[in-house]
């Protein structure tokens, strides 16, 4: 058996991991989503504070590699909660 290689993280991937936790957004205390996105030059009031599935697609995809999956599983059961009730209305 082949043991993997455990490769130390480099400064540019810190500083990604340390952004992306910092986007994340919480609902009733537990990991949703992440932010669409992030500009602090911009005064006008966007939708940047909302998580959208097109834009949490990648940050999904990195959190499973990490083997976090509780935010995508939380994004998961809060979309389809919402698909549900838009239909029950």
């Amino acid at each position: 058996a082949s043991a993997l290689k455990v490769r130390e993280e480099t400064e540019a991937e810190r500083e990604a991991w340390r952004l992306l936790r910092r986007a994340v957004v919480s609902y009733c205390g537990e990991p949703v989503g992440t932010v669409a996105a992030e500009d602090p030059e911009c005064t006008e009031t966007l939708n940047y504070d909302q998580v959208f599935i097109r834009d949490f697609v990648p940050s999904a995809l990195a959190f499973l590699m990490r083997g976090e999956t509780e935010i995508v599983r939380n994004f998961l059961l809060h979309t389809l909660q919402l698909q549900v009730s838009r239909f029950r209305s």
